[in-house]
């Protein structure tokens, strides 16, 4: 993060005032989209835990109903790859 708040390595400097304004704009954007990018990535992986955990829970839901009903194995094996197939589609 230092890295990316600083105007290189020290041996070119803003030396009048509108270089100076022009860096500090830029550092303030250069936060502003690593903020932005570090913000929606994290996002995604909240969503995709969100919808992982929805998933299974389900899918949990299903195989207990199954269960309760008295279902064959071989139709809740059909069910559960029918189930997981439309939930793959939303």
């Amino acid at each position: 993060f230092t890295s990316m708040t600083t105007v290189g390595y020290g041996d070119i400097a803003p030396t009048t005032n509108p270089e100076r304004i022009y860096a500090i704009f830029i550092l303030i954007m250069g936060a502003t989209i690593f903020g932005y990018v570090v913000g929606s990535i994290a996002s995604l992986i909240a969503k995709l835990d969100i919808a992982e955990a929805l998933y299974k829970a389900r899918m949990l839901d299903l195989t207990s109903f199954l269960s309760e009903q008295g279902v064959p194995t071989e139709l809740r094996k059909e069910c559960k790859s029918c189930y997981s197939y439309a939930l793959s589609l939303s």
